[in-house]
């Protein structure tokens, strides 16, 4: 609180009063150890029968924030619920590891070619409806996690070489390829990397 206090406090005798950005972090900091107490309670096994409901009201989420999406700098990313505001691509982070879980558990050794597709599929419909937002860098993070998660469980040989030769040519296509169309902020951002 006391950070947050600090880089406002010279603009006071200004009129500006930062009291509304402390209220509102004071009250994360009431609601932060109610989650944490939740979350150290719940037996994460309950997760494997939540996974697909709750991949599904991610979806219907996403779906949702072109319809009665709030707009900020040009983008629809959230969804007004009176007194807070739900990012719907935050909850789909969530929705994608516990889904991916789920279904990475199921098998065992290195993934052939259809158990891959079938993960990397779930994860990509997310992904797609985030994107369109335009949130190109939490697509991507999904993607990144998703593809930590299959590294992980691992996959044969010939996946991970595709893999890599897709990766090293996707920013031809996403330049000047098939999506030729990225906002110049995402082609800065790209050329800054």
């Amino acid at each position: 609180l006391a950070n947050l206090y600090s880089p406002w406090a010279s603009r006071l005798e200004d009129g500006f009063s930062c009291r509304r950005f402390s209220q509102r972090q004071l009250g994360f900091v009431g609601i932060g150890p109610l989650c944490m107490v939740f979350a150290a309670s719940f037996d994460y096994r309950r997760l494997e029968t939540l996974a697909l409901p709750l991949f599904i009201l991610s979806i219907v989420l996403l779906l949702l924030v072109p319809i009665i999406g709030k707009e900020v700098g040009g983008a629809k990313r959230w969804i007004p619920l009176g007194i807070i505001n739900l990012q719907p691509s935050e909850v789909a982070k969530i929705t994608v590891m516990i889904m991916g879980a789920k279904m990475l558990a199921k098998g065992k050794g290195a993934m052939g070619w259809l158990e891959f597709f079938k993960v990397l599929g779930m994860g990509m419909i997310p992904c797609l409806f985030v994107f369109l937002q335009p949130d190109l860098g939490t697509s991507i993070i999904i993607i990144a996690i998703l593809g930590g998660m299959i590294l992980f469980r691992g996959v044969k040989a010939p996946i991970v070489k595709l893999g890599l030769l897709l990766l090293l040519l996707s920013p031809l296509f996403i330049w000047k390829g098939v999506y030729p169309n990225l906002k110049p902020y995402q082609q800065q951002r790209i050329k800054s990397f």
